[in-house]
């Protein structure tokens, strides 16, 4: 069976978090609550926009669970208008997976980001790299770090776990990656918090996007 590659998106392969952050802004003011700065909406990402909710809500105070339900879809909402507000690659990644697809491996993305933006934020900021499969959350599949979502990929790929790749920026990536018996690639430029990563013990950390493309084909 072949290698494939799946990547997570926030954090690993685009700068979201100015995007993120301007929904968070425009939900919080919506409700009255004081703003929240981008370093603070960064320690929230990660596990999916209901957590992030979740998470913004409790740093304003709020546990009510009706009121963060309907914070939620507000949220929700606004995330569609700005899902792809200064989104941009990281530095390299568009010829890192340039190279990797033209080496013919299979490239997908599994994020926890809403399934409803997702194929918009890629086909925005990458519009040329062909992902094979690109799946966000949703109702129907479990969020990362269960492996499911990333073990059916690979049977849609024909890839073997064994001999393909997981790369992320978190802990939720990296156990991704380890729980469907992949082998694992931390990026050190994401979101996660001091020392997340190295306490994963991922197979390789990526420095520069070039690494990613030196490891898998190597």
């Amino acid at each position: 069976m072949k290698k494939a590659v799946i990547f997570d998106l926030d954090g690993t392969l685009l700068r979201t978090l100015p995007s993120l952050t301007e929904a968070v802004r425009r939900t919080l003011l919506h409700y009255g609550l004081p703003p929240l700065s981008e370093e603070r909406v960064r320690s929230f990402i990660g596990k999916g926009g209901r957590v992030l909710v979740e998470l913004v809500m409790e740093a304003s105070g709020i546990d009510d669970p009706k009121t963060i339900d309907e914070v939620y879809t507000f949220y929700l909402r606004q995330l569609d208008e700005t899902c792809t507000y200064k989104v941009e690659p990281f530095p390299g990644v568009p010829e890192m997976l340039q190279s990797l697809n033209e080496a013919r491996i299979p490239l997908a993305v599994l994020s926890n980001k809403g399934d409803r933006v997702v194929p918009h934020v890629i086909s925005t900021a990458l519009p040329d790299v062909p992902f094979a499969i690109t799946l966000g959350g949703r109702d129907d599949l479990p969020l990362k770090p269960d492996p499911t979502t990333a073990l059916k990929i690979l049977r849609k790929l024909g890839a073997s776990p064994e001999q393909s790749f997981f790369v992320g920026d978190s802990s939720v990536d990296i156990r991704t990656g380890r729980f469907a018996g992949m082998r694992t690639i931390a990026v050190s430029w994401g979101y996660a918090h001091d020392g997340e990563i190295e306490s994963e013990e991922p197979d390789y950390i990526a420095h520069k996007a070039k690494d990613i493309a030196d490891i898998i084909l190597r």
